[in-house]
């Protein structure tokens, strides 16, 4: 607009009201050719101005909306039988205030239609008192009017910048997680909220017992999904600020910039979202997923794509389908509730591409690969179902389980998570209220956290215990039978837990066998200990049966009370701080129900 005198500004402009027609908004019928028997119509300035403005457009009526809806998206108006093609222009749209009276509910596909939203600020005086005396209709300063081809170069600039690799992939994973939804369906490729059912979109209750954390996880606090126009309206104006801030390239910080004023106006939150101001709020989603994000990417053992791709650099074409179908099993078996589902389906292409070249060399596979489907079987827990032959061959290959998994114990109608109870666990556990409501807890257990004011466990603030992926320590039997009760899971019997520890090794004095505990075997009390339970992830050799850390690392809390004092609860394990001879499947240690020692965590299981 630039440059251009008022009353040409005013011709590219509609003021909305109740009572707008199509007519009124692009063209009345022409009179004078009417009058001939002819029906065409006398085009608006707004369908042939280098820019379009609606004022109040939320005062248009739907039908209306409806019509400026086409002219946004297909670029011509069609009235009294007549087309007129547009010319490439940017729109721009004033609204009122919804809580004014006299607007019309906007129609979401008109909302998605607009690439970004700037909310008014506030009146302030201050700024008030500087407007006086302002002409704002006085002739704008030569120097920065820009000409239509001046205007077309700029574009083109904009258009030709590229986007770091690095943003780009951040950006796939922000969308990924704010439209995927873990119970949305059995099948992982199906787990997006655009396959659930649309009743059944709203409320908390599909975050319910999933894996993914309603009060943390970015896909339950919007309601709606978000789709490729989106994506592109944030690159489109990550481009151009970047280009304006003289880059060569769309850094993450650009898009991080743009992202407040491109979603805030399109994405609806849910009940589980915290009420606050739009932009700040979508800076938050933002952050969120880039600190998940970040956390993933510190773990430098974990499955990726990129990985991936190294490997299938190292190995013949004919061999690739095989090993990409087993690593998506492996990646499938690893994923933290939806995180990583973006990689999952870019492995599901590089698949079909990989066979594409297959067949276009003539190359003959012995045994064609079956289309890769992840394991189908989720846990109403949440967590893959693993069988030990499957960990066993993760392991194998130097992987591990993912946490949140659980193995299925042969002979038992029993699955056990294959680690014990992490403090990540615990933290999402605490921030759902966890010590503050009653859910879980035994009368006993609640008096005694009444009592001493208990609010979390003994070690939480202690960096030597409190990693992300180290079992919970300083947990007593009450907490830990708060947490399971909550999610429907359990302690371990004692006679169960002597099972499971065996792994089918029948007579046998240790987990793995007959054969002296050594730091390559468990971790406990010697020479050159670190002084603290080791994570979980860290590489182990698992049990026959697929389950980790049996022996060592921190005492398992079990159902029982013991024989000698009905007052105290069975201990089974040993711990990192205790010799080696209390690492025996048969040794029985007990502690207070309300004991909480650094050595002590939990394990969980349930029923299938």
């Amino acid at each position: 607009m630039t440059g251009l005198p008022l009353p040409a500004i005013r011709a590219g402009m509609v003021n909305g009201h109740p009572q707008l027609t199509m007519a009124d908004l692009f063209g009345n019928l022409d009179l004078a050719e009417y009058a001939k028997g002819n029906i065409s119509p006398v085009w608006r300035d707004i369908v042939k101005s280098r820019f379009r403005f609606v004022n109040e457009f939320n005062r248009i009526p739907t039908k209306t909306q409806s019509g400026l809806l086409a002219a946004l998206a297909e670029q011509f108006v069609e009235l009294f039988n007549s087309t007129f093609e547009m010319k490439d222009a940017p729109w721009f749209f004033t609204a009122n205030e919804a809580n004014g009276g006299g607007t019309y509910q906007v129609i979401a596909a008109l909302w998605d239609r607009m690439d970004a939203s700037v909310r008014a600020t506030p009146v302030n005086a201050h700024y008030l008192e500087k407007a006086r005396g302002i002409d704002n209709r006085a002739d704008f300063p030569e120097h920065l009017r820009l000409s239509e081809e001046e205007t077309k170069v700029i574009n083109k600039r904009i258009e030709g910048l590229p986007v770091d690799k690095a943003a780009e992939e951040r950006l796939t994973y922000f969308f990924s997680q704010l439209n995927a939804c873990e119970k949305a369906a059995e099948d992982v490729n199906h787990r997006f909220k655009s396959h659930i059912v649309e009743g059944e979109k709203r409320g908390d209750a599909l975050w319910s017992g999933a894996h993914d954390d309603a009060n943390e996880y970015i896909g339950a606090q919007i309601e709606n999904t978000v789709g490729t126009r989106i994506y592109f309206s944030i690159i489109r104006y990550a481009k151009a600020l970047a280009w304006f801030r003289g880059k060569e390239q769309v850094e993450t910080e650009d898009i991080a910039a743009v992202l407040p004023a491109v979603m805030s106006h399109r994405i609806k939150p849910n009940r589980s979202a915290q009420a606050e101001d739009r932009w700040a709020w979508v800076s938050k989603l933002w952050q969120k997923a880039m600190d998940r994000y970040d956390e993933r990417e510190r773990n430098t053992d974990r499955l990726s794509l990129a990985r991936l791709k190294e490997e299938l650099g190292t190995i013949p074409l004919s061999d690739q389908p095989a090993r990409i179908e087993q690593y998506m099993k492996e990646f499938t078996a690893q994923m933290d509730g939806s995180a990583g589902i973006e990689e999952l389906l870019s492995m599901k292409l590089l698949y079909e591409e990989t066979m594409r070249k297959v067949k276009e060399q003539g190359i003959t596979l012995i045994a064609r690969p079956r289309p890769p489907r992840p394991p189908r079987h989720r846990g109403k827990a949440g967590g893959t179902i693993l069988t030990p032959e499957e960990v066993l061959a993760m392991h194998q290959a130097g992987r591990m389980p993912a946490i949140g998994s659980w193995v299925r114990i042969p002979g038992m109608d029993l699955l056990v998570s294959p680690h014990t109870v992490t403090n990540k666990e615990i933290g999402k556990w605490m921030k759902k209220g966890g010590y503050k409501r009653d859910e879980g807890w035994s009368e006993a257990g609640g008096k005694w956290r009444e009592e001493e004011k208990i609010v979390r466990p003994a070690y939480w603030d202690v960096p030597r215990f409190n990693q992300p992926e180290q079992p919970v320590v300083g947990f007593s039997w009450y907490e830990a039978e708060a947490y399971l009760g909550s999610k429907g899971l359990m302690f371990l019997t004692e006679a169960q837990w002597e099972e499971v520890a065996r792994g089918g090794l029948r007579g046998k004095t240790y987990p793995w066998g007959d054969e002296e505990p050594t730091a390559e075997l468990a971790h406990f009390e010697q020479p050159g200990n670190t002084g603290a339970p080791l994570n979980v992830t860290q590489l182990f050799r698992p049990n026959n049966y697929g389950v980790f850390h049996m022996a060592g690392n921190v005492w398992q809390w079990c159902q029982d009370c013991h024989d000698s004092n009905k007052n105290t609860k069975v201990l089974r394990g040993g711990s990192w701080s205790r010799a080696a001879v209390l690492l025996r499947v048969a040794y029985r240690g007990y502690y207070a129900p309300d004991g909480r020692f650094n050595g002590i965590g939990c394990r969980a299981a349930r029923t299938p």
